[in-house]
């Protein structure tokens, strides 16, 4: 499960599973997504589902007869498949939720404090929420600046540079910021390395998630988790995290990150918070490691083997 050059939740899900099950793997075809964009093969298939339903790319899954091409359809959260129940009409009875995972990691903590600072950090791509951060940080170096800000973020894990340029002034905000670090995108490991001497996960999530591996691996490394309750999050992040409310209004969500960070800073250390990472980072080991996927993987793939490749059939009504 080496990943040294980076890699979106996707392609690290899959890789992880041709690792875990080649032989299994290799007899069948996992579509990532968008199958319109894939020549499909005499295997038996399944549509492993990570985007919205709005997906101009999914919107053949409206139509019964096109469902018939798969033997599955796999979706990574229990919010993401009723909203393609609802929205395109795909029942239960065709989808299966095989929730993401990220690989095990020990954790130990307390974690300390370099000179003193709480070390907040982001993750995620820039478009999900870095600039609702961006202006909230620049707000909160003003008053005060006993914490750091890492930020490993932009379109480079798609290989998508050229899009960067449209969030140029948020990078100039964060590299103009005392208190803030700008990595840029980095390996995966290099990512996970920084999550283990990280306090906070600070996360203002304006894109509606399927589910979050970004979220899931802070979570496990013992970080405090700091998010709107946006799309499914709630389901991922459970009582974990400190969760407030999504608004579309940007002037909302910056005072809303603001105020989080202070609260942050100011009840970190106490008994009941620490307590609670522990419990919480043991509760992600146990749950969403990527080692508890394997059977009911397994299982799966064994058992849409045995059926075959699917007969295609047109459905009426």
């Amino acid at each position: 499960m080496s990943d040294t050059r980076p890699m979106g939740g996707t392609e690290l899900l899959y890789s992880y599973l041709q690792s875990a099950l080649p032989d299994l793997v290799d007899q069948v075809q996992i579509i990532l997504s968008r199958p319109e964009q894939v020549t499909l093969e005499n295997k038996p298939r399944l549509l492993w589902i990570h985007d919205l339903p709005q997906d101009p790319a999914i919107q053949a899954l409206r139509d019964a007869s096109y469902r018939t091409k798969f033997n599955r359809i796999i979706f990574v959260s229990h919010w993401q498949q009723q909203q393609f129940q609802q929205y395109l009409g795909v029942p239960y009875g065709q989808g299966i939720v095989m929730k993401n995972a990220a690989p095990y990691r020990a954790t130990v903590l307390p974690k300390p404090k370099t000179n003193d600072k709480l070390r907040f950090i982001y993750t995620s791509t820039p478009h999900r929420g870095l600039g609702i951060l961006a202006v909230a940080a620049d707000k909160l170096a003003q008053v005060r600046q006993d914490w750091e800000l890492h930020v490993y973020s932009s379109m480079h894990i798609y290989g998508r540079g050229g899009e960067d340029e449209k969030f140029a002034p948020i990078y100039d905000l964060l590299r103009k910021n005392p208190c803030v670090v700008y990595h840029g995108t980095q390996s995966n490991p290099t990512v996970r390395e920084a999550l283990d001497s990280a306090h906070v996960f600070i996360y203002p999530s304006v894109y509606p998630e399927t589910s979050c591996m970004a979220i899931q691996e802070a979570m496990m490394s013992g970080c405090l988790a700091i998010t709107s309750n946006y799309g499914a999050l709630p389901e991922t992040c459970g009582e974990w995290a400190w969760m407030f409310q999504f608004d579309e209004r940007p002037e909302v969500m910056i005072e809303r990150t603001y105020h989080n960070m202070v609260n942050a800073l100011t009840h970190y250390d106490n008994d009941y918070v620490q307590t609670t990472l522990q419990v919480q980072s043991v509760y992600y080991q146990q749950f969403y490691a990527f080692e508890t996927r394997v059977d009911p993987w397994k299982k799966l793939l064994t058992q849409v083997i045995a059926e075959g490749v699917p007969q295609e059939k047109l459905v009426f009504g």
